[in-house]
């Protein structure tokens, strides 16, 4: 018995408009490939009890937060983008936790089964 093969996994890169949607699209569209956005994973793991959520407001407090309990983006961004340092330290708190559940999802083993 043959075992069982590793995904091919392909990463898109780009800026701003360099067309990466378009290509993910036409993959999704015209193979079996499966589709993972860290983008979407992002967004996805900042609702609240998910691990970058945690790690936002463990990091910056409930200044960063609306009245529901969801992260404010703009209170965030104006803390996270006043200086190059900020900006590292929030990529530092985001990305890892990102690339962690992208792994896990490329993997099969997602944090949440749904998101599968």
């Amino acid at each position: 018995m043959r075992p069982k093969a590793e995904p091919l996994v392909i990463g898109v890169t780009g800026g701003i408009g360099a067309g990466k949607s378009s290509v993910l699209s036409y993959l999704k569209r015209h193979t079996m490939s499966r589709v993972i956005q860290a983008d979407t994973v992002g967004r996805e793991l900042m609702e609240p009890g998910r691990s970058v959520y945690q790690a936002l407001v463990s990091a910056y407090g409930d200044k960063i937060l609306k009245e529901d309990g969801a992260i404010d983006k703009q209170a965030l961004a104006k803390i996270g983008f006043s200086s190059k340092e900020a900006q590292l330290k929030l990529n530092a708190l985001e990305h890892g936790l990102i690339r962690e559940e992208i792994i896990k999802r490329i993997k099969g083993r997602a944090s949440d089964p749904a998101l599968q």
